[in-house]
């Protein structure tokens, strides 16, 4: 999407254009069907949600509503801006409640229905679900942590990466390979030192929400597509694509936000937030 910039009172009076309460700039394409579910479950108000093309494009609108000169809303991935509390402090910006929008999309429960519905069957156990995930929040946890770190220092390390692959047994597989983390974490090493660990300790203390809400989203995304596809090559019937696990994922989130989950909770309260503050 091109840049376009509005003048202040511009921003404010677009929102009737769209015969909307308000406007909300997310950063791609594939966050809209994300947070006009979050919208449509905790308020009736109407609100025109727009793509901007990136982190980038809409810290410029983070930006522009501390200022506060807009009635505008703007929603981003926390990436790690929350867990180290550099997060803009505003009723008028909201953020993910992990690192990205794959971090709730694919949230445990959401895996087990998604498996599920790919194998064609309605018994999946969320024990196998819950077995997997931990052995890869176990086996990555210090590269988690060292991602982490790795913002902090803004050193420009490559240490968890868009696809998991690298870190896995085989091509395929979805199981984490011990002896390719360790040669990872070997080589990777000399770039944090005990004291900067030591504070990214200190901060996921502080923060308090799970180590697996801080895995990147598309390493997260591509390791889930390989679990749902051993299920089901295992359970010889279904299929799977990264384009079925997104519907699905989009599918169960109505559902999910119905709960009491910690996830829920976030996007309960920040809903409510900003729609106090453009009245």
């Amino acid at each position: 999407m091109s840049k376009i910039d509005y003048s202040p009172a511009a921003y404010n009076v677009l929102a009737r254009f769209y015969r909307a309460k308000s406007i909300l700039y997310v950063e791609g394409d594939d966050d809209v069907p994300f947070w006009s579910k979050i919208f449509s479950e905790f308020s009736d108000a109407k609100i025109e949600i727009l793509p901007v093309g990136g982190a980038e494009n809409i810290d410029e609108k983070i930006k522009l509503i501390m200022t506060g000169s807009v009635k505008i809303l703007a929603a981003r991935d926390s990436d790690f801006l929350r867990v180290c509390n550099e997060n803009a402090n505003h009723d008028q910006i909201l953020y993910t409640y992990g690192y990205s929008i794959e971090n709730t999309l694919l949230n445990r429960h959401a895996i087990t229905e998604i498996t599920s519905m790919a194998c064609r069957g309605y018994d999946y156990e969320s024990k196998k679900v819950d077995t997997w995930i931990d052995l890869i929040v176990s086996t990555l946890s210090d590269l988690i942590k060292k991602d982490i770190a790795n913002y902090i220092l803004k050193s420009g390390v490559a240490v968890l990466f868009d696809n998991c692959t690298r870190l896995m047994q085989n091509e395929k597989s979805c199981q984490p390979c011990e002896e390719k983390i360790n040669t990872h974490q070997f080589k990777i090493s000399k770039y944090f030192d005990e004291n900067t660990l030591n504070l990214v300790d200190s901060h996921l203390e502080k923060h308090g929400i799970s180590l697996e809400l801080h895995l990147r989203g598309h390493f997260l995304l591509s390791a889930v597509y390989k679990f749902i596809d051993q299920e089901v090559r295992a359970s010889k019937k279904g299929q799977v694509s990264y384009e079925s696990i997104y519907v699905g994922a989009i599918q169960y989130l109505g559902t999910f936000l119905k709960s009491e989950d910690e996830h829920a909770l976030h996007y309960k309260k920040q809903v409510s937030q900003a729609i106090a503050s453009i009245q």
